[in-house]
């Protein structure tokens, strides 16, 4: 899990192991589960984050909102293709992120996988991350 802070907001990331049967978390945070084959890197991530704050809003909801600028673009019915199955990105962001995202883990029953990985491409994620609702 990586956690720390983006334009003065706290976050937490990082590969999680989904059990059989999960059920999307309620917190108070703004929250994310995401197929590790939609998400490029921490830098896409980070890049998602920072816009998700301090973008035009996408959605009414905060984590369509961060969906819609992980997976960059502006369409729900696109972006709801990246629902995990049995790995998850899991982005927690708010105050108190690395805490949350701790509870959050405990309560799916989703054991730590380890690091978000980089690989090719993330740069043109986080291009269009950064650019998702300005056309």
């Amino acid at each position: 899990m990586r956690s720390g802070t983006v334009a003065g907001k706290g976050y937490a990331f990082g590969l999680v192991s989904l059990p059989e049967k999960w059920a999307f978390p309620k917190s108070r945070l703004t929250v994310q589960l995401i197929a590790p084959e939609y998400v490029f890197g921490e830098r896409h991530l980070l890049v998602s984050i920072y816009s998700h704050l301090k973008g035009l809003r996408l959605a009414k909801d905060p984590s369509i909102d961060l969906l819609l600028r992980i997976m960059g673009t502006t369409q729900i019915k696109g972006a709801v293709k990246a629902k995990p199955k049995c790995k998850a990105v899991l982005v927690v962001v708010g105050g108190g992120a690395r805490a949350e995202y701790a509870k959050i883990a405990r309560g799916l029953g989703a054991p730590d996988a380890g690091d978000v990985p980089s690989r090719k491409g993330e740069m043109d994620a986080a291009e269009r991350s950064a650019l998702a609702g300005l056309s």
